[in-house]
This record gives C-alpha cells, structure tokens and sequence, in this order.
C-alpha cells in the first residue's frame, strides 16, 4: 500500500507538478538520463518505499555535482542579469545567481533556488 502510494504521488509530481515549475532536473540535463524524480519512481518499484532513504541522498548528491558543472560549463553572459531575472514573474525567479551555487553546501534538485537549467 506504501509502495504503490508513494509511486503514484510521484507520478503525479511528474504529470501535474513538475512541468510547470520553470526549471528541470540538472542531473536528467546534464546526463541525459532519467530524473531524480524517475529515478525515485524506479527505486519504488523495484525495492519498495523505505528504500528511497538509502537510494536518495546519493541521487541528490549526484544531481547537486551535475547542477555544479552545468554552472561552471556557463559563461556568465549566458546567465540572465539581476534586472532580467526581476522582470519575470515571482513564481519564476530565483533568489540566487546561479553562480553563488558554486558555494551552497546543501543544494536540492526539487526547490525553485536550487539553480539546474
């Protein structure tokens, strides 16, 4: 009951949630394998809920390395100005410049700051 619980929720994360949020997954960009969030989605299934508290941390720490090369492949000309990011809407903004991730030492791949392109 977990299991299937949790693996619907993520789905409907995916179907509802995750396409309207402005950014997507550094670890699918970067990669161009799955997404944290598949990548949950297929721990459920194939070792059920409780196994996404070994399985996550390590995605997530492979998502925040992928996040941090994106930003460094970058020049600072393809990243938008303070006054470009005020100008779209509040839902769309990020409070940090993609370049003071390079100093976060917690970075998530599922908050609208966590800086993936």
């Amino acid at each position: 009951m977990l299991d299937a619980s949790a693996s619907a929720m993520i789905g409907v994360y995916q179907r509802y949630v995750s396409p309207y949020k402005g950014f997507c997954c550094a670890y699918r960009v970067h990669t161009k394998r799955r997404s944290c969030s598949a990548y949950a989605k297929s721990i459920i299934d194939r070792l059920g809920a409780m196994a996404l508290f070994a399985a996550m941390p390590r995605q997530f720490a492979r998502c925040k390395a992928a996040c941090l090369a994106l930003v460094a492949s970058r020049s600072a000309a393809e990243l938008p100005s303070e006054e470009q990011r005020e100008k779209r809407p509040w839902w769309e903004r990020c409070d940090c410049n993609p370049l003071d991730c390079l100093d976060l030492s917690q970075l998530s791949c599922d908050v609208p700051c966590d800086c993936s392109f």
